[in-house]
């Protein structure tokens, strides 16, 4: 039996482990997928995914949802209050709310805005049974594969309804990113929230792969590093974990209060093994030097937002670190013209996956409009690729918006190049 599925939680501050190999994980999933058809689900229908935290049940629907070829909606549990969650569902035009006993009090406060929609408590998917045969709708790469809503921080938030193109590409970016062959076993430990693209995106990549493990930690917890400590001693050919500033912040924490979950040099060594994507948020010089310290190597920084289905860029894994250690501290003291203009590196595209350039203005009425800016000078970040949205649900003036010339020009993040060193 082929180890597929670690999943971790923390019922009053115990750690419970439960382990699923690839048939176990497999069987759950045929299970789910026969529960949509029995209940009328059909290609292209919508699922809300009401989850209180990373469940092993959202995994297993996110696949079911693949042989079925309905389409997730994620909801995000850490800031979504009823009012949100009614809206979403009802921009996705969704048939029916998975949820899970976290979420029990909180599905009856929304169904009766929600009806006629149906609700699974996904307690309930071990009692069913199924009466007919599955089967298989036929998919395209122009498939909706999920919907995944903006933070809404500056908005209502959008959904963005990603394909099954999107997705590939993805996979494909990963995996001539990190040099791996078809044989190339890997490991992925993930505690980002599901609804967040970073997490759907790599689940998504793990589930597809053959011979990958999963690591999924129910949240992030004091004792992840632990976790991720053990895990990492079973490490095969590649073992990647995502984090984001605030992990590496806590585990400093952790240090200066002599709380680290085992011996420092112990922990170096564990941690040294192991390939970190850090994003989300800038990376800067405290991040980069606490991460040496504990791990003794350099991260991958990687760039992208929901609407590039996460990878847009990354830092160069074959540049010396020495090299991208000149490249990060260039950035950070980058002046323009005399002007100083403060960045944080985030690599290079993944060509011929993804494109990215800097221009002057994305603003179609400017003179500048498109226009490529010459190195070091500060611009608009545009891209394109298959990795890029279909467009947001039920808005079809923000999604013409957010594409210019074959561009998606929505990032509106501000950027410059430097001179390339390797």
């Amino acid at each position: 039996a082929q180890l597929f599925l670690n999943y971790y939680t923390f019922p009053e501050g115990k750690v419970n482990k439960l382990t699923l190999t690839r048939g176990e994980f497999w069987t759950l999933v045929c299970l789910a997928a026969a529960y949509l058809n029995e209940h009328g689900l059909l290609k292209g229908d919508r699922l809300v995914h009401a989850f209180s935290a990373n469940n092993l049940y959202d995994l297993v629907f996110r696949l079911a949802a693949i042989l079925t070829g309905c389409v997730p909606v994620t909801i995000n549990w850490q800031a979504d209050d009823s009012e949100r969650i009614i809206y979403k569902a009802k921009v996705a035009e969704a048939k029916l709310m998975l949820y899970d006993a976290g979420f029990a009090a909180r599905i009856e406060e929304v169904k009766p805005e929600l009806w006629p929609m149906l609700f699974l408590d996904v307690a309930t998917l071990k009692g069913f049974q199924a009466t007919s045969p599955l089967t298989y709708p036929a998919l395209s790469y122009d498939d909706e594969r999920m919907i995944i809503f903006t933070s809404g921080t500056t908005g209502t938030p959008k959904g963005v309804s990603l394909s099954q193109r999107s997705f590939l590409a993805n996979r494909l970016t990963f995996e001539h990113y990190f040099g791996m062959s078809g044989t190339t076993q890997l490991d992925l430990f993930l505690t980002n929230p599901l609804h967040h693209i970073n997490s759907s995106v790599l689940s998504d990549w793990g589930m597809r792969r053959g011979g990958t493990v999963i690591h999924l930690l129910q949240h992030y917890s004091t004792v992840y590093w632990k976790i991720l400590a053990e895990a990492s001693s079973s490490k095969r050919d590649l073992f990647v974990a995502p984090i984001v500033s605030r992990h590496i912040d806590f585990l400093k924490s952790l240090s200066t209060q002599s709380k680290l979950p085992m011996e420092r040099n112990r922990l170096k060594g564990a941690l040294g093994r192991i390939d970190f994507l850090i994003g989300s948020a800038p990376v800067g010089p405290i991040t980069i030097k606490r991460i040496l310290e504990f791990s003794n190597r350099l991260p991958h920084v990687r760039f992208g937002s929901t609407e590039t289905s996460l990878q847009a860029m990354a830092t160069p894994i074959m540049m010396p670190e020495n090299t991208l250690m000149e490249v990060f501290e260039a950035g950070w003291s980058h002046c323009y013209k005399g002007e100083e203009t403060i960045g944080f590196y985030i690599g290079r595209e993944h060509f011929p996956f993804t494109r990215v350039k800097v221009v002057k203005s994305v603003e179609p009425e400017s003179d500048d409009f498109m226009c490529p800016c010459e190195i070091g000078e500060p611009g608009y970040l545009v891209t394109q690729g298959a990795n890029i949205m279909s467009g947001y649900v039920g808005d079809a003036k923000a999604t013409k918006a957010a594409f210019m010339g074959g561009w998606y020009t929505g990032l509106r993040d501000i950027a410059f190049t430097l001179k390339n060193k390797r």
